[in-house]
């Protein structure tokens, strides 16, 4: 029988790079164990767990991984959902359930259950970057010292530079003042894991080799342009129906609204948008917000009622001035010459028109 083995990283700050010391670590641990002819234990779920499943598929190791489930139908369902969004080879890969009695099901219950088992079930530990009191330096203390190697290991690291940023008023591009309300705008943000439009597979494979975070919001905006679509998101909105949110507020007037959202990992805005003149929009379906007091939720008026938004009582979310469109957006049926590309600096619109032919302009010169 195969010898088994994991790499452990607790959770690491967001949006690492193939640069990062735990990400180039992890793969050097990987091909050790490739070499070695070991069988990697993992999972699925979080992006650590997640980096060392699509190593072992990119690098063709033998895996066992390990799955939360309730029962063994959702088990196979979710064996064979993580063998398509991982590209794991069935001859190579082996699902184990980790079943749970119903009164410790809580996420917190179902992930240590998950983290015992892998390591219970390996021969070996890599130690690649662990927090001094995360819940997996504690499963390896009792392991025998035979049976930690850890040559990979290196100390754990914050973030030591920041993924927010601030545009003052006074660096802002004069273009942007003569747009007024003149296109109705869909902006774009980093993602912290994968597209809608992609695997994880093909996140995990990007962040492998890039020197820079590969899911900017730049590069989510490219990634519009070149797919034609603006997929809809169901996150915050009426009954959870899938929607995708524009605006009609002037590009100039959105730095006062840039701030990061720590509740959410992410910012408000970020300076990258598709823009599609007002007159195209409204014929397209791209339509204005309802707004209503928090007492009025509007459920009751069926036709409207994905366009519906609270005030708010704290934030006025009436400022932004909020579109929505039911669904994803299929940007094939706007003619080029009522779009238009939001970006950053100068530097990045000349890229971007070069790639994509459409006019773009930056927030800073």
């Amino acid at each position: 029988m195969s010898k088994t083995a994991t790499l452990l990283i607790s959770r690491q700050p967001l949006r690492p790079t193939s640069r990062t010391g735990w990400v180039a670590q992890a793969k050097k641990a990987a091909h050790w164990l490739k070499d070695n002819d070991y069988t990697l234990c993992s999972s699925v779920g979080i992006q650590t767990w997640e980096l060392i499943t699509s190593l072992g598929s990119i690098l063709g190791i033998r895996q066992r991984i390990y799955l939360n489930a309730d029962n063994e139908a959702e088990f196979t369902d979710l064996s064979a959902q993580v063998q398509q969004q991982f590209d794991l080879d069935p001859n190579l890969t082996e699902s184990i359930p980790v079943f749970l009695e119903r009164k410790l099901r809580s996420k917190v219950d179902r992930l240590a259950a998950r983290d015992r088992a892998i390591v219970s079930g390996s021969d070996l530990v890599l130690p690649i970057s662990l927090r001094a009191s995360s819940g997996l330096t504690g499963l390896i203390e009792n392991k025998p010292s035979s049976a930690i190697n850890r040559g990979f290991q290196m100390p754990y690291e914050g973030r030591s530079e920041p993924i927010a940023y601030r545009i003052f008023e006074a660096d802002l591009n004069p273009e942007l003042s003569g747009l007024d309300e003149n296109y109705i705008t869909h902006f774009t943000r980093a993602f912290n894991s994968a597209w809608p439009t992609e695997r994880p597979i093909d996140f995990y494979r990007d962040l492998l080799e890039s020197t820079v975070y590969p899911r900017r919001a730049f590069d989510s905006l490219l990634n519009i342009v070149a797919t034609e679509r603006i997929v809809a998101s169901a996150n915050h909105m009426p009954r959870k129906v899938p929607t995708v949110s524009f605006s009609a507020l002037p590009p100039a007037k959105l730095i006062a609204m840039i701030r990061w959202r720590a509740r959410y990992s992410r910012m408000s805005f970020e300076p990258y948008g598709i823009g599609i003149a007002t007159g195209v929009a409204r014929e397209m379906s791209i339509l204005p917000v309802v707004y209503h007091d928090g007492s009025d939720n509007g459920d009751d008026i069926d036709d409207v009622y994905w366009r519906r938004q609270s005030r708010g009582r704290i934030t006025d979310w009436e400022t932004e001035k909020e579109y929505r469109h039911l669904g994803d957006f299929d940007i094939t049926g706007v003619p080029k010459e009522s779009l238009i590309l939001f970006c950053h600096t100068g530097k990045e619109a000349d890229l971007i028109e070069q790639k994509t032919g459409l006019r773009t302009i930056p927030f800073v010169k």
